[in-house]
């Protein structure tokens, strides 16, 4: 989703210019919206603001009447709400009978397949039910007052963010700028007011404590000995290469990646064609660590029986659309910032019935009867019915997968910056944690509230759902990119500086990395929060990230120099957080940044799984050398490098 809103910033700078220069006019006086941003901690915010709001309407959960008015009002609005989506699938079906999907028009299909209302989605009905819930839990039993109240501030917040798109709708013709200044400058660790989930009274060292176990976060056990390479408590790689799935579904989210979802005998993968790699990898660093997240794998190859349908609805996400306005009222551009792909480009080849394999290009040759008009796959009288007959099957360039959990079901997104998560320990760790892998897509729309079916019952947690943006460069409005190994520093952090009395120390600092936007957990990092989090992430050993780096698909060439670039900000970060003496250094002597691999040469890299097993990475079509990766081509011949080289070079150990 990190595209998006990229494309965002870059179009709407560009939309900006070009009505200026149209328009001649002046209008610099618009501000962006006021921050919704909390400087409280939760029990302070309920206190000061004891109304929760659902569906615009406002219930005083402190009292008894508030709460006994919320379950009335819930009972009525969840009934409307279940007539509602009965008529919403009714319509639908009527209009599938009147205009059969094999002859719909793309705008027929965006209409047939468009996720309802949020008013009217699954999501809101189940947030619905559990407020109903937990607002009769506090009526039965008052000493579940606390925990219960503070859920429905929980549910009501994530409701109201399924209704928030991920870019503004309306922009006044004076705004772009301003965002893009305020784009720029998104700071991290910030903060000197201690996290409020701590009792550190009269403790040496404040940044020794753990925050209790919370929805967000729980404290991992033996983190030196979880499996990185597996990950997720699993005992193997799920086997999806050789399957042959069947299309299932289209992506019909603001996601601005393109994908679908698949099915094989009752088991639903979600397939994402971006951050293939880069996903994977932090998905299983935040398990490692104590993080809810979905288990996330690489599949080089996916196979999926050939169906019409793949290709025609293969640009289906919502719209995301932004007007840019004169005086709010004359529109003068309206900027699409859903980027459209080609179906074709996540193809890597077909196989025919007789075994005959064909390239993209030649697939659409033989599909259709234009194959070089525009979006040949819209129009459905474009198709060749007879050659479609001889497909078998499509084989994908590599995905990022997941299985569809049938245990969780989401309510809404939560966000960094909302309730007093802001002031949380674990949530405010979480800015040097993405500080070290690079993952700077903080937005609300990557993150879930959930309720999850366990043993003892359905439990509320919150969920890290989208963990692609990382190991590139994640500084800059306008040019974050993840995946570029030549664009991820050696080092992210500056140790703090004491001058001597009377003159002021020199905090400790975070360089080369800042969250997409304000997110102000991460801001309001402190030293002691920092170095709460240095400790977890010192646990992990280069076996550990070696198996992580090539369980999410990283050739031999990328295990190297990312191993060796997590080492060093892990190493130097240990350093400038002053924790040398509990950790050593894993390069005591400084990482190597001349570092030279060809697969053809060089053993191939390798990583020890607790159990013994030994792993190795794929040779790959990359080369490393003197610490810059090329592809191999280019390595033969006269090449140019991909992207530049950030974050300066590493340094012998102080």
């Amino acid at each position: 989703m990190n595209g998006v809103w990229s494309a965002s910033r870059r179009a709407c700078f560009s939309a900006w210019a070009s009505a200026v220069i149209t328009c001649l006019t002046g209008i610099w006086t618009a501000l962006p919206a006021p921050s919704e941003h909390a400087a409280i901690g939760f029990r302070a915010a309920r206190d000061a603001f004891p109304q929760i709001e659902v569906a615009g309407h406002s219930f005083d959960v402190r009292s008894e009447r508030g709460l006994r008015d919320l379950i009335a009002w819930l009972d009525v609005c969840t009934q409307e709400h279940a007539a509602a989506r009965k008529q919403f699938k009714m319509r639908r079906e009527e209009d599938r009978r009147r205009s059969p999907f094999v002859d719909a028009t793309p705008a027929e299909l965006r209409e047939f397949l468009r996720e309802p209302p949020a008013e009217l989605s699954g999501r809101t009905m189940r947030g619905l039910k559990e407020l109903r819930a937990r607002a009769a839990q506090v009526l039965d039993d008052p000493s579940t007052h606390e925990e219960n109240v503070r859920w429905l501030f929980e549910i009501s917040a994530a409701l109201r963010n399924n209704q928030r798109p991920p870019a503004p709708s309306k922009m006044e013709i004076g705004q772009p700028p301003l965002m893009f200044l305020d784009y720029s400058y998104n700071p991290i660790a910030c903060g000197d007011t201690p996290a409020a989930n701590i009792r550190a009274m009269g403790m040496a060292d404040p940044s020794r404590v753990d925050p209790p176990n919370s929805s967000f976060w729980k404290r991992p056990e033996n983190v030196s000995g979880r499996d990185l390479y597996h990950g997720f408590e699993r005992a193997g790689l799920p086997d999806v290469g050789e399957i042959l799935w069947h299309y299932s579904a289209p992506k019909t989210s603001y996601g601005g990646c393109p994908g679908f979802e698949v099915i094989n005998s009752g088991r639903v993968l979600k397939v994402k064609f971006a951050e293939t790699r880069s996903e994977p990898f932090a998905a299983r660093v935040f398990w490692a660590l104590g993080f809810n997240v979905d288990p996330t794998d690489h599949a080089p190859r996916l196979k999926v029986k050939y169906d019409r349908r793949l290709l025609r609805e293969f640009h289906l996400r919502k719209p995301v659309q932004t007007g840019i306005y004169a005086f709010w009222l004359l529109r003068l551009h309206t900027i699409d910032l859903q980027k459209r792909h080609d179906p074709f480009d996540s193809i890597d080849h077909a196989v025919l019935a007789n075994g005959v394999e064909l390239s993209p290009a030649q697939l659409k040759r033989l599909l259709f009867v234009d194959p070089l008009r525009p979006h040949p796959e819209d129009d459905p009288r474009n198709f060749r019915p007879e050659s479609e007959a001889q497909i078998e099957y499509l084989v994908t360039v590599p995905a990022n997968i997941q299985f569809r959990d049938k245990s969780e079901r989401s309510i809404g997104p939560w966000t960094f910056d909302d309730l007093g998560h802001e002031n949380l320990r674990e949530l405010r760790g979480v800015g040097l944690l993405g500080a070290w892998i690079g993952w700077f897509d903080s937005r609300f729309e990557n993150n879930r509230l959930r309720i999850v079916r366990t043993e003892n019952g359905d439990e509320l947690r919150h969920f890290f759902t989208d963990l692609g943006g990382g190991l590139g460069k994640a500084v800059g409005p306008l040019s974050r990119v993840c995946e570029s190994p030549n664009q991820f520093g050696w080092f992210f952090t500056h140790p703090r500086i004491v001058q001597g009395p009377g003159r002021m120390t020199i905090p400790f600092r975070i360089s080369g990395y800042e969250p997409i936007e304000d997110t102000l957990a991460f801001e309001r990092m402190t030293w002691d929060d920092a170095r709460w989090m240095a400790r977890w992430i010192g646990r992990l050993s280069e076996e550990q990230i070696r198996a992580a780096l090539i369980a999410s698909g990283f050739d031999a060439a990328h295990v190297q120099i990312y191993a060796e670039k997590l080492i060093s900000r892990r190493d130097r970060m240990i350093e400038d957080l002053e924790l040398r003496s509990e950790f050593p250094l894993l390069r005591p002597g400084g990482a190597d940044p001349q570092l030279t691999f060809s697969a053809g040469q060089n053993h191939l890299p390798s990583a020890i799984l607790p159990s013994g097993e030994v792993v190795s990475s794929v040779p790959g079509v990359s080369v490393l050398e003197n610490g810059i990766v090329f592809p191999a081509a280019d390595s033969r011949h006269g090449r140019r490098r991909q992207g530049g080289v950030t974050g300066g070079s590493p340094k012998p150990a102080r």
